[in-house]
């Protein structure tokens, strides 16, 4: 079984946004939801092929 898994946001299980403008804290959040994601279908991080991150308004001072 194939699963796709797109959009994963900085969005608690409230549908709030976790870290405005905190990169770490949303990363970690984004991770969160795709583990949720993830565990929903039986599956792990361990079992990823492919992750693309994209990173709105990219400056390394704020990274």
């Amino acid at each position: 079984t194939t699963v796709y898994i797109a959009g994963q946001v900085a969005w608690d299980a409230g549908n709030d946004l976790v870290g405005r403008d905190d990169f770490e804290a949303q990363t970690r959040q984004v991770f969160t939801n795709l583990v949720a994601a993830l565990d929903a279908v039986g599956a792990t991080l361990e079992d990823l092929v492919k992750i693309t991150i994209y990173v709105v308004d990219h400056d390394t001072g704020r990274l």
